[in-house]
Parts: structure tokens; C-alpha cells; sequence
């Protein structure tokens, strides 16, 4: 029955390829765009009723299967609706034991990733796993030399199954790139937290060349994955990389400039833009940021709030602007829709942006998703609107 479900999926994948090309082409103008005022809004949330599975076929084929009729199709659907989307095809992890979405890069390194007990693998985030540090030390720095990222056994078989997907969908869509952190945060895996901070005060030297040999392996497995997808891009769609990097906030903007901004570079010269990660309590990081060549955009986080008196001179013209707007009310921190928009007209008509709508919840989520794309479009346009009928959606109650 494989064959009949590989056969389903090909033709699948074939005749929606139009759609997915065009679906990129618009999603690349608009960050290619040089215009300096511009919104575009993006959905993601699940489908309220899932598609059965017509054939059993090899898990490869059950997850692209999934993936296409429950999460492809209906976000191309919703393009017709006003949202910029470009489906992106996250592979499935959970498919190799001993590799981990949250700390990719540090699972391929042949790190122990832990996390609290009775979480599935797949379940865990950045901020719920961790690593088992590789170095007691920074001054155990030469153990990091020469390590074999194609000696990890399920890093190979992801590989090979990157291309496989690449031959049933026909290349018609991007394989996203799977990296959970930046080389910075892959370098607190190695140390550990405490090691890490401790070792930018007593081992400076160490640190830089830790940091530098994180940077090489993140760069080549990047590359290995962009290799064996053929086509592969960021989660956001977007130009360059993506590098976040969580335990900015806890360090100063000196250290930034230090040990971080020669990350930034390398990584910014490797594919020519850079999406950076805005989140740190000193607004003066933005502008080391800014500072990069190719950083064309980047992610307003929501745990320090920068102003946007102070964010639109700095980006305007040069990056987009990136608001996620979670409404989810079991994530954690969960913002309701007024305090969403509330920030969000500071930003509205001065600023290049895009907002992306997470955590819509069925029953009713398109409805919701439509709505706050209207709400969305006339606080743009200056229009001040009623409080939206679909509060109560948002606090996970039916809408309808």
C-alpha cells in the first residue's frame, strides 16, 4: 500500500506546486520589497478537522501525507483571504532518537539532551530541555576540536530522508532548516549556563574560540541540511539565517559587541542577511544589530518591549519588523488580543512589518484568524474599531 500513498503524495505535491511557487515569490517581494511603510499577516493555527490517512505507507509518507493535507493546503487556502503565507515543510524529529528540535545543534554535536520527566521529546522547547555540558571548563576547549557531525547515525539517516522528501514532493517546497538555537546558545550547551557566563569573565580567550568552533559546526550543519534538501529556508520564510540567541538578555551590551557581533558576521557573510532576534532589557542592542551588514530583519520580542519611537528610525527603510501575536491561552507568556494591539499601533503606518498569528485555536479559529486579520488591516489604516467579538476566543472559549 506504500506505493499507492507515495504515488497519492507525488501527485498531491504536483498540482499544488503553482501555488507553492507563487506563494514564495510574493512572500520574497515582500522582504525584497524597498518599500519602507508596508504589513503583511501571516496565520498558523490547526485545522479543525484533520484528514484521514487513505493508505498506510513508511512514516516518511504518513508524515508528508499529514503535513500536506492538514497543514500546507489549508494556510495556501488562506492566502485568498488578504494572509502573506509560504508554506514551509518542517520535517518531523521525533522520527530520530537521538535528535531533539529545541537543541539540534548540540544533539548532532553528540550532546545528552534532558528534559522534565514524562514530557514527550517532540513536546520539549528551549526552555523546558537542556543539555549535559560537554566541558567542565572553557579551558577544556581543544576537546571541541575535530568533532564529525556525519558520525552521528540519526543526523545521517535525517539526512538522507531530507532527501527522499526532496523526491516526493518534487522540490515544490523548502525544507526548513533545523537549527533550535544560534551559535551562541549552542556554545551555553557545551558549558552549560552558569559555564558559559562564568567563562565570558574568567576565560575570555577560551570563550572566543569556543564560540568560533560553535559557529563552524552550526555552519556546517546548516550547510549539510541545505545540501540535502535542495531547497531549504528559515521557518519565518524568510532571506538568510536565523540565529536566536536566548541567553542574550543575561549578558551586557559590551559582551555583545565582544563575543557575540563576530558570530553575527560570520554568519551574516555566509548567506548575506541575517534575521536577528531583538530581546534584551538595554534598547542600545538594536543598534549593534542594525550595525550588520544583511540584517534585512528581525524579531520583536515581547519579554522587554522595546519602544517604538526608538525601534521605527533604526529599522525603517533597512529590516522588517517581525510581531508574533500568541493567543494561545495555555503558552506561556500569553498576551490578550488587546494587549497585542495595543503595541501593535505604536508600530502601525511607520514601519515595515510582519505579524504572524499563533496559537488560534478550532472551534472557530478561521473565523478569529479573519477577524483579527481586519482588526489588523484597519489599525494600519488609522481606523480605530470596536473591541473585537472574538475576545473570548482568545481566553479559549468558542467564539461562535
Amino acid at each position: 500500500m506504500s506505493e499507492n500513498l507515495r504515488k497519492l503524495l507525488e501527485d498531491e505535491f504536483a498540482a499544488c506546486a503553482g501555488a507553492l511557487a507563487e506563494s514564495h515569490r510574493q512572500m520574497e517581494a515582500f522582504w525584497d520589497s524597498p518599500a519602507t511603510i508596508e504589513l503583511a499577516v501571516r496565520a498558523f493555527y490547526p485545522p479543525e478537522k484533520k484528514t484521514a490517512l487513505p493508505y498506510s505507507g513508511s512514516p516518511i509518507e504518513e508524515y508528508l501525507h499529514g503535513q500536506l493535507f492538514n497543514n500546507i493546503k489549508p494556510r495556501l487556502e488562506r492566502r485568498h483571504y488578504g494572509f502573506v503565507d509560504a508554506p514551509v515543510l518542517r520535517p518531523s524529529i521525533s522520527l530520530y532518537p537521538d535528535l531533539w528540535h529545541s537543541r539540534f545543534i548540540a544533539a548532532v554535536m553528540g550532546a545528552r539532551i534532558v528534559g522534565p520527566a514524562g514530557v514527550a521529546k517532540n513536546e520539549m522547547s528551549p526552555e523546558t530541555s537542556w543539555c549535559q555540558p560537554f566541558l567542565s571548563s572553557p579551558a577544556e576547549v581543544d576537546k571541541l576540536i575535530g568533532l564529525d557531525i556525519m558520525s552521528n547515525p540519526s543526523f545521517v539517516a535525517y539526512l538522507r530522508d531530507l532527501g527522499t522528501i526532496r523526491d516526493i514532493t518534487g522540490g515544490a517546497i523548502p525544507i526548513e532548516i533545523m537549527c533550535g538555537v544560534g551559535p551562541v546558545d549552542v556554545a551555553t550547551d557545551v558549558l552549560g549556563y552558569q559555564g558559559f557566563l562564568e567563562g565570558l569573565y574568567t576565560h575570555p580567550q577560551q570563550m572566543h574560540k569556543i564560540l568560533d568552533l560553535c559557529t563552524d559546526y552550526w555552519l556546517q550543519i546548516i550547510q549539510a541540511q541545505i545540501d540535502a534538501a535542495g531547497w531549504a529556508k528559515n521557518k519565518w520564510a524568510a532571506p538568510g539565517q536565523t540565529a536566536s540567541e536566548m541567553i542574550g538578555p543575561q549578558v551586557s551590551i559590551e559582551q555583545i559587541r565582544e563575543f557575540f557581533m563576530p558570530v553575527r558576521r560570520r554568519i551574516a557573510k555566509k548567506y548575506g542577511r541575517y534575521f536577528a532576534t531583538f530581546n534584551h532589557p538595554d534598547v542600545n542592542a538594536l543598534d549593534l544589530r542594525m550595525e550588520l551588514d544583511g540584517c534585512r530583519a528581525g524579531f520583536l520580542g515581547n519579554d522587554y518591549p522595546w519602544p517604538a519611537d526608538y525601534v521605527v528610525p533604526r529599522m525603517s527603510g533597512k529590516a522588517v519588523a517581525v510581531s508574533v501575536f500568541n493567543l494561545d491561552p495555555n503558552h506561556m507568556p500569553c498576551r490578550s488580543w488587546d494587549q497585542h494591539m495595543e503595541r501593535f499601533r505604536t508600530f502601525a503606518g511607520r514601519i515595515k512589518m510582519l505579524v504572524v498569528l499563533t496559537g488560534i485555536m478550532p472551534p472557530g479559529a478561521e473565523k478569529t484568524a479573519l477577524q483579527c486579520l481586519h482588526d489588523l488591516q484597519q489599525a494600519w489604516a488609522g481606523v480605530v474599531t470596536e473591541k473585537p467579538e472574538y475576545q473570548a476566543t482568545v481566553k479559549g472559549k468558542n467564539s461562535e
